[in-house]
């Protein structure tokens, strides 16, 4: 019998981050899927039973509320699969301020807002991290 774990998996509805949730659910744990677009999102949540909470991990009341919504849901937080991420094309000349900051916060903010917010939940369960990148 494996143990049932609570993780929340950003970038969830699509690529790599929905193949882990589905990974995940056929293991027999419960997973909460995040992401900015709810369509995705809803799509693998009614594949695999996977709870849909959008959200933008740039932002941190919205990642507040994603651990909150985890946690009422199950009662627990177990682990954190930091997956969204995103990229911008370009050398140095011609990347944009904008896409720039896009990048940071999202591939390096986000995960900090995230791990900060989880972090309490994660060390009473002696729950993991894995970042994705």
């Amino acid at each position: 019998m494996v143990d049932r774990r609570v993780v929340v998996v950003t970038g969830g509805g699509t690529g790599i981050g929905a193949a882990t949730a589905r990974l995940l659910r056929m293991a027999g744990h419960d997973v909460v899927i995040s992401g900015r677009r709810a369509e995705p999102l809803l799509h693998v949540a009614e594949e695999t039973g996977a709870l849909a909470c959008q959200a933008d991990t740039t932002d941190s009341d919205a990642v507040l509320r994603l651990v909150e919504t985890a946690v009422a849901r199950f009662g627990r937080l177990d682990g954190l699969v930091v997956n969204a991420g995103v990229g911008r094309s370009g050398g140095v000349a011609e990347l944009s301020d904008e896409d720039w900051d896009l990048v940071l916060r999202t591939n390096l903010t986000g995960p900090f807002l995230l791990m900060r917010a989880a972090l309490p939940h994660l060390l009473h369960a002696q729950g993991s991290v894995v970042a994705v990148s």
